[in-house]
Protein backbone atom coordinates (compact mmCIF):
# COMPACT_ATOMS: atom_id res chain seq x y z
CA UNK A 1 0.00 0.00 0.00
CA UNK A 2 1.43 3.57 -1.04
CA UNK A 3 2.24 5.91 2.03
CA UNK A 4 0.04 9.24 2.15
CA UNK A 5 1.43 12.00 1.23
CA UNK A 6 1.77 15.47 3.74
CA UNK A 7 -0.83 16.87 0.85
CA UNK A 8 -3.33 13.63 1.48
CA UNK A 9 -3.20 14.62 4.63
CA UNK A 10 -3.88 18.26 4.26
CA UNK A 11 -6.29 17.61 1.91
CA UNK A 12 -8.36 15.10 4.48
CA UNK A 13 -8.05 17.90 7.62
CA UNK A 14 -9.30 20.74 4.96
CA UNK A 15 -12.27 18.38 3.46
CA UNK A 16 -12.90 17.41 7.51
CA UNK A 17 -13.11 21.04 8.30
CA UNK A 18 -15.12 22.12 5.55
CA UNK A 19 -17.77 19.34 6.35
CA UNK A 20 -18.00 20.51 9.95
CA UNK A 21 -18.50 24.03 8.79
CA UNK A 22 -21.71 23.03 7.72
CA UNK A 23 -22.60 21.38 10.59
CA UNK A 24 -25.27 21.91 12.87
CA UNK A 25 -23.11 23.48 16.54
CA UNK A 26 -25.89 21.42 18.56
CA UNK A 27 -24.73 18.16 17.23
CA UNK A 28 -22.57 15.90 19.62
CA UNK A 29 -20.38 15.99 16.48
CA UNK A 30 -17.43 14.10 18.90
CA UNK A 31 -20.11 11.51 19.97
CA UNK A 32 -21.00 10.82 16.51
CA UNK A 33 -17.69 10.29 15.14
CA UNK A 34 -16.65 8.00 17.93
CA UNK A 35 -18.79 5.27 16.60
CA UNK A 36 -16.74 5.48 13.44
CA UNK A 37 -12.91 5.87 15.50
CA UNK A 38 -11.44 2.28 14.90
CA UNK A 39 -11.94 3.27 10.95
CA UNK A 40 -11.04 6.71 10.86
CA UNK A 41 -7.36 6.18 9.82
CA UNK A 42 -4.41 6.06 7.38
CA UNK A 43 -4.70 2.45 6.07
CA UNK A 44 -8.16 1.56 6.81
CA UNK A 45 -11.03 1.44 4.34
CA UNK A 46 -14.09 2.86 5.98
CA UNK A 47 -17.76 4.77 6.03
CA UNK A 48 -19.19 7.61 4.90
CA UNK A 49 -22.07 9.16 7.26
CA UNK A 50 -24.86 11.64 6.73
CA UNK A 51 -27.44 12.73 8.55
CA UNK A 52 -30.59 14.67 7.22
CA UNK A 53 -32.96 16.68 9.08
CA UNK A 54 -36.15 18.62 7.80
CA UNK A 55 -34.94 18.08 4.77
CA UNK A 56 -31.46 18.84 4.48
CA UNK A 57 -28.44 17.50 5.17
CA UNK A 58 -26.75 18.55 8.93
CA UNK A 59 -23.86 16.69 8.66
CA UNK A 60 -21.65 14.36 6.51
CA UNK A 61 -18.38 12.79 7.00
CA UNK A 62 -16.04 10.15 5.35
CA UNK A 63 -13.97 8.07 7.32
CA UNK A 64 -11.16 5.95 6.02
CA UNK A 65 -9.89 5.31 2.62
CA UNK A 66 -12.09 4.65 -0.59
CA UNK A 67 -8.86 3.18 -2.13
CA UNK A 68 -5.70 2.50 -0.13
CA UNK A 69 -3.36 1.79 -2.93
CA UNK A 70 -4.11 5.62 -3.89
CA UNK A 71 -4.89 7.39 -0.40
CA UNK A 72 -7.83 8.38 -1.38
CA UNK A 73 -10.16 9.02 2.00
CA UNK A 74 -13.78 8.65 1.55
CA UNK A 75 -16.05 11.64 1.32
CA UNK A 76 -19.60 12.59 0.31
CA UNK A 77 -18.91 11.96 -3.26
CA UNK A 78 -17.56 8.96 -2.65
CA UNK A 79 -19.42 6.11 -4.88
CA UNK A 80 -20.29 2.89 -3.29
CA UNK A 81 -22.64 -0.19 -3.75
CA UNK A 82 -25.84 -0.27 -1.87
CA UNK A 83 -26.91 -4.05 -2.10
CA UNK A 84 -30.40 -5.30 -1.00
CA UNK A 85 -30.80 -1.15 -0.34
CA UNK A 86 -31.51 -1.59 -4.06
CA UNK A 87 -34.86 -2.77 -3.78
CA UNK A 88 -36.21 0.28 -3.33
CA UNK A 89 -35.28 1.45 -6.48
CA UNK A 90 -36.90 -1.19 -7.79
CA UNK A 91 -39.86 -1.81 -6.41
CA UNK A 92 -40.45 2.30 -6.56
CA UNK A 93 -40.11 1.69 -10.15
CA UNK A 94 -42.20 -1.30 -10.26
CA UNK A 95 -44.99 1.40 -8.50
CA UNK A 96 -44.97 3.62 -11.23
CA UNK A 97 -44.79 1.63 -13.97
CA UNK A 98 -48.28 -0.09 -12.79
CA UNK A 99 -49.55 3.46 -12.04
CA UNK A 100 -48.67 4.13 -15.89
CA UNK A 101 -50.75 1.06 -16.42
CA UNK A 102 -47.38 -0.70 -17.78
CA UNK A 103 -47.87 -3.87 -15.01
CA UNK A 104 -50.74 -4.55 -12.85
CA UNK A 105 -49.36 -5.61 -9.15
CA UNK A 106 -51.78 -8.46 -8.90
CA UNK A 107 -50.54 -9.45 -12.45
CA UNK A 108 -49.18 -13.40 -12.67
CA UNK A 109 -45.68 -13.54 -12.92
CA UNK A 110 -45.71 -15.79 -15.99
CA UNK A 111 -47.16 -13.18 -18.14
CA UNK A 112 -44.01 -11.70 -17.96
CA UNK A 113 -41.65 -14.31 -17.74
CA UNK A 114 -43.79 -17.35 -19.35
CA UNK A 115 -40.84 -19.59 -18.76
CA UNK A 116 -41.10 -19.94 -15.54
CA UNK A 117 -42.36 -22.65 -13.79
CA UNK A 118 -46.36 -23.32 -13.14
CA UNK A 119 -46.62 -24.59 -9.79
CA UNK A 120 -50.18 -24.66 -9.24
CA UNK A 121 -50.46 -21.51 -7.43
CA UNK A 122 -50.26 -18.03 -9.12
CA UNK A 123 -47.16 -16.02 -8.02
CA UNK A 124 -48.29 -12.32 -8.60
CA UNK A 125 -46.40 -9.69 -8.86
CA UNK A 126 -47.42 -8.10 -5.60
CA UNK A 127 -45.81 -11.43 -4.06
CA UNK A 128 -42.31 -10.42 -5.41
CA UNK A 129 -42.20 -7.12 -3.76
CA UNK A 130 -43.18 -8.14 -0.67
CA UNK A 131 -41.27 -11.40 0.02
CA UNK A 132 -43.94 -13.46 0.05
CA UNK A 133 -43.87 -15.35 -3.37
CA UNK A 134 -42.38 -18.42 -1.76
CA UNK A 135 -39.47 -18.68 -4.48
CA UNK A 136 -36.24 -19.85 -3.57
CA UNK A 137 -33.51 -17.41 -3.09
CA UNK A 138 -30.97 -17.83 -5.72
CA UNK A 139 -27.82 -16.43 -3.39
CA UNK A 140 -28.96 -19.66 -1.64
CA UNK A 141 -29.16 -21.96 -4.41
CA UNK A 142 -25.91 -20.68 -5.90
CA UNK A 143 -24.11 -20.68 -2.37
CA UNK A 144 -25.13 -24.58 -1.80
CA UNK A 145 -24.10 -25.17 -5.22
CA UNK A 146 -20.90 -23.89 -5.48
CA UNK A 147 -21.98 -22.07 -8.46
CA UNK A 148 -21.10 -18.79 -10.10
CA UNK A 149 -22.01 -15.61 -8.24
CA UNK A 150 -21.62 -13.54 -11.06
CA UNK A 151 -24.61 -15.47 -13.19
CA UNK A 152 -26.27 -12.88 -16.01
CA UNK A 153 -30.22 -11.89 -15.04
CA UNK A 154 -31.11 -14.49 -17.55
CA UNK A 155 -29.09 -17.54 -16.03
CA UNK A 156 -30.73 -16.48 -12.80
CA UNK A 157 -34.18 -17.04 -14.01
CA UNK A 158 -33.26 -20.21 -15.67
CA UNK A 159 -31.68 -21.43 -12.40
CA UNK A 160 -35.24 -20.19 -10.96
CA UNK A 161 -37.49 -21.67 -13.29
CA UNK A 162 -35.97 -25.12 -13.11
CA UNK A 163 -36.73 -25.28 -9.69
CA UNK A 164 -39.24 -28.17 -8.52
CA UNK A 165 -41.10 -26.69 -5.48
CA UNK A 166 -41.87 -23.53 -3.82
CA UNK A 167 -40.49 -23.29 0.33
CA UNK A 168 -44.15 -22.29 0.92
CA UNK A 169 -47.89 -21.57 -1.08
CA UNK A 170 -47.45 -17.74 -2.17
CA UNK A 171 -49.00 -15.13 0.63
CA UNK A 172 -48.39 -18.00 3.29
CA UNK A 173 -45.70 -16.75 4.63
CA UNK A 174 -42.64 -14.08 4.66
CA UNK A 175 -39.50 -15.08 4.03
CA UNK A 176 -36.66 -12.82 2.05
CA UNK A 177 -35.86 -14.05 -1.51
CA UNK A 178 -33.27 -11.95 -3.26
CA UNK A 179 -35.07 -13.55 -6.52
CA UNK A 180 -37.45 -11.91 -6.17
CA UNK A 181 -36.06 -8.40 -7.15
CA UNK A 182 -34.26 -10.42 -9.57
CA UNK A 183 -36.99 -11.13 -11.21
CA UNK A 184 -39.15 -7.70 -10.75
CA UNK A 185 -36.23 -5.78 -12.62
CA UNK A 186 -36.92 -8.32 -15.58
CA UNK A 187 -40.92 -7.73 -15.56
CA UNK A 188 -40.09 -4.25 -15.70
CA UNK A 189 -37.59 -3.90 -18.13
CA UNK A 190 -40.04 -6.81 -20.47
CA UNK A 191 -43.17 -4.43 -19.68
CA UNK A 192 -41.63 -1.30 -20.61
CA UNK A 193 -39.29 -2.00 -22.73
CA UNK A 194 -36.26 0.23 -21.20
CA UNK A 195 -33.43 -1.42 -19.28
CA UNK A 196 -32.92 -1.12 -15.73
CA UNK A 197 -30.52 1.27 -15.78
CA UNK A 198 -33.04 3.51 -18.55
CA UNK A 199 -36.14 3.24 -16.42
CA UNK A 200 -34.46 4.21 -13.13
CA UNK A 201 -32.47 7.25 -14.88
CA UNK A 202 -35.81 8.30 -16.67
CA UNK A 203 -38.27 8.13 -13.57
CA UNK A 204 -35.98 9.04 -10.77
CA UNK A 205 -32.52 9.62 -10.89
CA UNK A 206 -32.41 11.99 -13.66
CA UNK A 207 -35.62 14.47 -12.23
CA UNK A 208 -34.10 14.20 -8.86
CA UNK A 209 -30.63 14.62 -10.18
CA UNK A 210 -28.98 11.45 -8.30
CA UNK A 211 -25.70 12.17 -11.29
CA UNK A 212 -23.67 9.62 -9.53
CA UNK A 213 -26.53 7.05 -9.17
CA UNK A 214 -26.95 3.89 -11.97
CA UNK A 215 -27.86 0.70 -11.56
CA UNK A 216 -25.82 -2.81 -12.82
CA UNK A 217 -22.33 -3.45 -14.02
CA UNK A 218 -20.34 -0.73 -15.44
CA UNK A 219 -17.35 -1.05 -16.98
CA UNK A 220 -15.03 1.84 -17.37
CA UNK A 221 -14.07 5.13 -15.62
CA UNK A 222 -16.22 5.73 -13.05
CA UNK A 223 -16.00 9.31 -11.00
CA UNK A 224 -14.62 9.58 -7.46
CA UNK A 225 -15.33 5.33 -7.56
CA UNK A 226 -14.62 3.37 -4.69
CA UNK A 227 -13.07 -0.21 -4.05
CA UNK A 228 -14.29 -2.61 -1.44
CA UNK A 229 -12.04 -4.67 0.74
CA UNK A 230 -12.34 -7.72 3.49
CA UNK A 231 -10.43 -8.82 6.50
CA UNK A 232 -8.53 -12.16 6.02
CA UNK A 233 -7.45 -13.27 9.22
CA UNK A 234 -5.66 -9.69 10.48
CA UNK A 235 -4.63 -8.51 7.05
CA UNK A 236 -7.06 -6.05 4.30
CA UNK A 237 -7.64 -7.36 0.49
CA UNK A 238 -9.29 -6.01 -1.99
CA UNK A 239 -12.43 -6.99 -3.44
CA UNK A 240 -14.24 -5.74 -5.92
CA UNK A 241 -14.27 -2.02 -7.80
CA UNK A 242 -17.87 -0.18 -7.74
CA UNK A 243 -18.61 -1.08 -11.35
CA UNK A 244 -18.31 -4.61 -10.50
CA UNK A 245 -20.98 -4.96 -8.08
CA UNK A 246 -24.58 -5.42 -8.88
CA UNK A 247 -27.29 -3.47 -7.71
CA UNK A 248 -27.47 0.81 -7.31
CA UNK A 249 -24.33 2.64 -7.26
CA UNK A 250 -24.47 5.89 -5.16
CA UNK A 251 -22.65 8.18 -3.37
CA UNK A 252 -24.01 9.37 -0.26
CA UNK A 253 -25.10 13.32 -0.99
CA UNK A 254 -27.45 11.79 -3.42
CA UNK A 255 -28.70 9.12 -1.49
CA UNK A 256 -29.62 11.74 1.17
CA UNK A 257 -31.70 13.03 -1.25
CA UNK A 258 -33.26 10.01 -2.04
CA UNK A 259 -34.01 9.55 1.31
CA UNK A 260 -35.43 13.06 1.26
CA UNK A 261 -37.82 12.95 -1.71
CA UNK A 262 -38.86 9.14 -0.17
CA UNK A 263 -40.02 11.35 3.09
CA UNK A 264 -41.62 14.26 0.91
CA UNK A 265 -43.93 11.70 -1.42
CA UNK A 266 -41.47 13.68 -4.49
CA UNK A 267 -40.68 10.00 -5.94
CA UNK A 268 -43.87 10.16 -7.55
CA UNK A 269 -47.93 11.72 -7.94
CA UNK A 270 -49.05 12.53 -4.68
CA UNK A 271 -49.92 9.59 -2.68
CA UNK A 272 -46.97 7.83 -3.78
CA UNK A 273 -45.59 7.66 -0.52
CA UNK A 274 -48.74 5.97 0.91
CA UNK A 275 -48.15 3.30 -1.75
CA UNK A 276 -45.05 2.94 -1.15
CA UNK A 277 -45.04 2.01 2.58
CA UNK A 278 -47.79 -0.20 1.79
CA UNK A 279 -47.24 -3.27 4.17
CA UNK A 280 -48.20 -6.62 2.80
CA UNK A 281 -51.29 -8.76 4.32
CA UNK A 282 -50.66 -12.47 4.38
CA UNK A 283 -53.22 -15.26 3.25
CA UNK A 284 -54.57 -15.07 6.82
CA UNK A 285 -54.84 -11.67 7.19
CA UNK A 286 -51.90 -11.11 9.10
CA UNK A 287 -49.89 -7.59 8.37
CA UNK A 288 -46.09 -8.12 7.60
CA UNK A 289 -43.23 -5.17 8.41
CA UNK A 290 -41.79 -5.66 4.57
CA UNK A 291 -43.36 -2.78 2.51
CA UNK A 292 -42.01 -1.42 -0.90
CA UNK A 293 -38.80 -2.19 -0.61
CA UNK A 294 -38.38 -1.21 3.19
CA UNK A 295 -38.56 -2.14 6.37
CA UNK A 296 -41.29 -0.63 8.90
CA UNK A 297 -40.41 -1.15 11.96
CA UNK A 298 -39.49 0.25 15.49
CA UNK A 299 -36.12 1.13 17.02
CA UNK A 300 -36.72 1.88 21.07
CA UNK A 301 -40.42 2.77 20.61
CA UNK A 302 -40.09 5.40 17.48
CA UNK A 303 -41.03 4.02 14.00
CA UNK A 304 -39.07 3.72 11.80
CA UNK A 305 -38.85 3.23 7.61
CA UNK A 306 -35.23 1.00 6.83
CA UNK A 307 -33.18 -0.92 4.96
CA UNK A 308 -29.73 -2.97 4.92
CA UNK A 309 -27.11 -3.84 2.25
CA UNK A 310 -24.73 -6.21 1.37
CA UNK A 311 -22.80 -7.74 -1.23
CA UNK A 312 -19.24 -7.34 -3.39
CA UNK A 313 -17.73 -6.39 0.20
CA UNK A 314 -19.80 -2.95 0.52
CA UNK A 315 -22.55 -2.85 3.53
CA UNK A 316 -24.66 -0.02 3.89
CA UNK A 317 -27.96 0.65 5.87
CA UNK A 318 -30.47 3.72 5.72
CA UNK A 319 -33.15 4.69 7.85
CA UNK A 320 -35.73 6.99 8.63
CA UNK A 321 -37.72 8.40 11.25
CA UNK A 322 -40.43 9.75 10.24
CA UNK A 323 -42.28 11.53 13.63
CA UNK A 324 -38.34 12.84 14.04
CA UNK A 325 -38.17 14.22 10.78
CA UNK A 326 -34.79 12.84 10.69
CA UNK A 327 -32.63 10.37 8.44
CA UNK A 328 -29.31 8.56 8.66
CA UNK A 329 -27.21 6.72 5.85
CA UNK A 330 -23.88 5.22 5.48
CA UNK A 331 -22.20 3.07 3.17
CA UNK A 332 -18.84 1.54 4.05
CA UNK A 333 -16.69 -0.34 1.72
CA UNK A 334 -15.18 -2.93 4.46
CA UNK A 335 -16.78 -6.40 4.68
CA UNK A 336 -17.09 -6.53 8.02
CA UNK A 337 -18.48 -3.39 9.09
CA UNK A 338 -22.18 -3.36 10.23
CA UNK A 339 -23.45 -0.38 8.45
CA UNK A 340 -26.94 -0.73 10.09
CA UNK A 341 -25.57 -0.70 13.18
CA UNK A 342 -23.52 2.21 13.05
CA UNK A 343 -26.42 4.38 11.93
CA UNK A 344 -28.74 3.12 14.58
CA UNK A 345 -26.10 3.85 17.39
CA UNK A 346 -25.87 7.40 15.90
CA UNK A 347 -29.76 7.65 16.30
CA UNK A 348 -29.54 6.92 20.13
CA UNK A 349 -27.47 9.69 20.53
CA UNK A 350 -29.55 11.76 18.40
CA UNK A 351 -33.02 10.63 19.89
CA UNK A 352 -31.81 9.11 23.45
CA UNK A 353 -34.61 11.11 25.39
CA UNK A 354 -37.59 10.29 23.33
CA UNK A 355 -36.20 6.78 22.68
CA UNK A 356 -37.78 3.80 25.20
CA UNK A 357 -35.19 2.00 27.23
CA UNK A 358 -33.10 -0.54 25.31
CA UNK A 359 -34.54 -3.94 24.69
CA UNK A 360 -33.06 -7.03 23.11
CA UNK A 361 -33.13 -7.23 19.55
CA UNK A 362 -35.76 -9.61 18.44
CA UNK A 363 -36.02 -8.95 14.74
CA UNK A 364 -33.38 -9.50 12.36
CA UNK A 365 -32.21 -7.06 9.91
CA UNK A 366 -34.26 -7.96 6.66
CA UNK A 367 -30.78 -8.70 4.93
CA UNK A 368 -29.98 -11.21 6.61
CA UNK A 369 -31.82 -13.59 5.05
CA UNK A 370 -33.25 -16.85 7.02
CA UNK A 371 -32.85 -19.25 4.51
CA UNK A 372 -34.39 -23.09 4.85
CA UNK A 373 -32.24 -25.78 3.62
CA UNK A 374 -33.75 -26.04 0.05
CA UNK A 375 -34.96 -29.72 -0.43
CA UNK A 376 -34.53 -32.53 -3.04
CA UNK A 377 -31.96 -31.56 -5.84
CA UNK A 378 -32.62 -27.69 -6.69
CA UNK A 379 -29.74 -27.11 -8.41
CA UNK A 380 -30.92 -27.78 -12.03
CA UNK A 381 -28.94 -25.66 -14.51
CA UNK A 382 -29.84 -27.62 -17.35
Amino acid sequence: MKKVSIYGLLFIGLFLFSLNLNAQPELPISSIDSIFSDVDKIGSPGCVLTIVKKGSIIYSRGYGFADLDHGIPINSETVMSLGSITKQFVAAGILRASQKGSISLNDDIRNWIPEFTDYGHTITVRHLIHHTSGIRDHAQLLAVGNLNDNMSKKEIVNLLARQQALNFIPGEKWLYSNSGYILLEVILERATGKNIQEYLSQEFFNPLKLNSAFIGYHKGIIPQASTSYELSGDKIHRKKHVGDVAGVKINSKDMAQWMIALEADKLGPSGFKEMQLGRAVLNKGDTIHYAFGLDRLEHRGLPIISHGGAGGGYRAGMAIYPSEDLAICAMCNLSSLDAVARIRKVAEILLEDRMKPVEPLTKAISFIMPWPAPKGNPLQLN
